[in-house]
């Protein structure tokens, strides 16, 4: 997957909850409300966070079992 759609994933699967979200992922509050509403874009957010967002989805999405 490429980051953007990990942040995508790691937004529809742990909810809508900006303060669960900023909690799970350790990205600011301000920056999830302002992603949630629209007033920022996933294009637009600072690397670190995209990163931080894209790791709770690499954690938290079920992985295929290795054979």
């Amino acid at each position: 997957m490429q980051t953007r759609q990990k942040i995508q994933w790691t937004i529809d699967h742990l909810g809508k909850d900006p303060y669960i979200l900023a909690r799970t992922t350790g990205v600011p509050v301000r920056v999830i409300t302002d992603l949630l509403w629209g007033r920022v874009t996933i294009d637009h957010l600072r690397f670190i966070d995209a990163e931080r967002l894209a790791v709770a989805c690499d954690q938290r999405a079920p992985h295929p079992a290795k054979i």
